[in-house]
This record gives C-alpha cells, sequence and structure tokens, in this order.
C-alpha cells in the first residue's frame, strides 16, 4: 500500500508548509536580535564608517565572483567545452542575481547558467547543465564542510571543549561514510532517473546526458580538489570582506570569528529559504558574533554594512550582466 507521503499533492502541500514555516522562523530570529540592538548607536556606527577599508571589502565581494568563475571554468574545460574564462563571469554574476530573487529561484540560476553556457559554446543545454551541476554539487560540499568546522569552532569558542570534541568526532565518522558511499552515488543517480524513465520520458534523454557529464566530472579526482579548495578561497574570501567592514566601523575581532560568522549565517539564509537569505543570515552572523563575545552594535553595524554592499554588488553588477546576455541571446 502506497505511503500517503508520495502522493503528490500531499508532497506539494508539505513542502509550502515547512517553506511558510521556515520564512516565520526567520522573521522571529530577526526580530529577536533586532530588539536587542540600541538602533540610535548604530545608526551613529554606519554613518562614520572609514571609506577605505569599505572600498576594499567592496573588492573582496567582487572577488568571490571570480573565483567562482575560476572553478567553473576548470569544470567546463574539463568536460571538453571551449569556452574562455571572461564570458564565463557575467553569466555566474546573472544567475548569482536571479538566485536571490526568490526561495525556489536557485534551480532557475542554474537553467539561465546552462543556457548562456550551451548557446555560447554551441553544446546542449544537458551537457551545459551537467557542468553548472557538478559546480553546485562542488560548493555545497565546501559550504558543509565549512560549517561543520564552524559550528565546532563556535561551540568550543562559547566554553563547551566537550561537546565541540563530540561534534568533531561525529563529523569525521560521517565523513568517512560518505566517503566509502561516493563511488556509488553516480550509479544510483543514474538508477534513479532510469526507474523514472516511463514517467519522465520527454526529459530522460537530456537528463542522462546530464548525469553522465557530472559522472565524468567527479572521477576527475584532481578536480574535485581543485573545486573543494577554490570553494575554501571564496569562502575565506567572503570572511575577509566581512572581517574589513568590522574595520571600518570600529574594533575588529579575529579574523577566524568573522570566518565562522560568515559561515553559520550563509548556513541559515539557505537552510531557511529566504530569498537571497535575508534577515535568517544577518540575524544568525550578529547571533553568532553575541554568541563569541563580540559588542551586537559594533556586530550589527559590520553585519548589515557587509549584507548590504553584498546586495549591492550582486544586484547592480548581476542585472547588468543579465541585460547584456539576454541582449547577446536576443
Amino acid at each position: 500500500m502506497a505511503s500517503p507521503l508520495e502522493h503528490p499533492k500531499v508532497r506539494r502541500r508539505l513542502r509550502r508548509i515547512v517553506r511558510w514555516a521556515a520564512i516565520v522562523l526567520a522573521v522571529v530570529l530577526a526580530v529577536s536580535v533586532a530588539a536587542e540592538l540600541d538602533w540610535s548607536e548604530l545608526r551613529q556606527r554606519l554613518a562614520g564608517a572609514r571609506g577605505l577599508p569599505v572600498a576594499a571589502a567592496t573588492l573582496f565581494l567582487i572577488a568571490r565572483f571570480l573565483i567562482w568563475t575560476w572553478r567553473w571554468h576548470l569544470g567546463v574545460r574539463a568536460a571538453g567545452v571551449d569556452a574562455p574564462f571572461a564570458p564565463l563571469f557575467p553569466m555566474i554574476l546573472g544567475a548569482a542575481a536571479v538566485n536571490h530573487l526568490t526561495p525556489a529561484a536557485k534551480l532557475l540560476g542554474g537553467l539561465l547558467r546552462a543556457r548562456y553556457l550551451g548557446q555560447r559554446a554551441d553544446l546542449s543545454t544537458a551537457r551545459a547543465y551537467g557542468t553548472v551541476l557538478f559546480d553546485q554539487l562542488a560548493h555545497q560540499g565546501a559550504v558543509i564542510s565549512l560549517t561543520t568546522l564552524a559550528v565546532i569552532g563556535t561551540v568550543y569558542g562559547t566554553g563547551r571543549p566537550k561537546l565541540a570534541f563530540g561534534l568533531a568526532l561525529l563529523a569525521l565518522l560521517m565523513a568517512l561514510g560518505l566517503g566509502l558511499a561516493a563511488p556509488r552515488l553516480g550509479d544510483r543517480l543514474a538508477d534513479w532517473t532510469s526507474r523514472r524513465q516511463d514517467r519522465w520520458r520527454r526529459w530522460i534523454d537530456k537528463g542522462r546526458e546530464t548525469v553522465t557529464t557530472v559522472r565524468a566530472l567527479a572521477d576527475q579526482r584532481r578536480l574535485v580538489v581543485a573545486a573543494l579548495l577554490l570553494g575554501l578561497l571564496y569562502a575565506a574570501t567572503n570572511a575577509a570582506a566581512q572581517w574589513l567592514f568590522f574595520v571600518a566601523v570600529g574594533p575588529a575581532p579575529s579574523y577566524f570569528t568573522a570566518f565562522a560568522a560568515v559561515a553559520l549565517g550563509t548556513a541559515a539564509g539557505a537552510l531557511l529559504g529566504t530569498p537571497g537569505g535575508v534577515g535568517t543570515t544577518e540575524a544568525a552572523i550578529i547571533g553568532t558574533y553575541v554568541a563569541l563575545g563580540v559588542d551586537a552594535n559594533d556586530a550589527a553595524a559590520a553585519a548589515l554594512l557587509y549584507r548590504g554592499l553584498h546586495y549591492l554588488v550582486v544586484f547592480c553588477l548581476g542585472g547588468a550582466s543579465l541585460a547584456w546576455l539576454e541582449r547577446r541571446l536576443a
């Protein structure tokens, strides 16, 4: 007998309930953090932000997308696609802008990247999407790894070394399990696609081409290691931008404190599903800083500067990139 959870309408309703619950939780989290702040002092600190550190931090925010483009370019070249680095940069920026519009837009951003790459390099969208999917999987792998380290470091920094050691041991065991299962993931994905051949007959050929591309890239060990290292460099650049915004508004904590706060804030924004992580990311960053002993108003000023310039970079450069790409495609 089929489970009620297998019914499409039931699953759609459950997804809708989970999405709205996440948004409500994000609002509650943001309001609780906002209630603890001295807004008059916060305005003064933002108004007195020094220009040179802000400019340097903004350059780091842009540099993140160059690193992201570098990682995708490695995957594209490894797939045998002749695509230079420069045209991929606006594709990354455009996809990032789209991914910040709605909670469900991350799939759309990836498909847009595949569409633009397919048009630029004269290859099928399915094969192009295989390179995008590999890049996204590498990004998620780096994010999960860094978030785990950030959680362990934050727990240790709040005076709970035994709990931090237990979390580290659990993370190590999970990593070993994933390492043992990794060689079979491609086969499972292919089997999953084949079982849905009758249901998705219109898309199955394209789906197989995408899976084949991802499996071919995942089998290249050096490429996987390089992609994960570039994910670490991306995160380090992101944290450097946040630390420089701290320098702009007042006394800055250690770089590793900023690294942990950004990693946890990014994870919170992704998990709770608000557009671009708005509200949830800021609240999680500020909350992490406060838990690690940073003054709440200092943390809020630096976090709001960081997130405000982040949105400005994404929408200004990403919007211009989308307009340019669509004009070329037309």
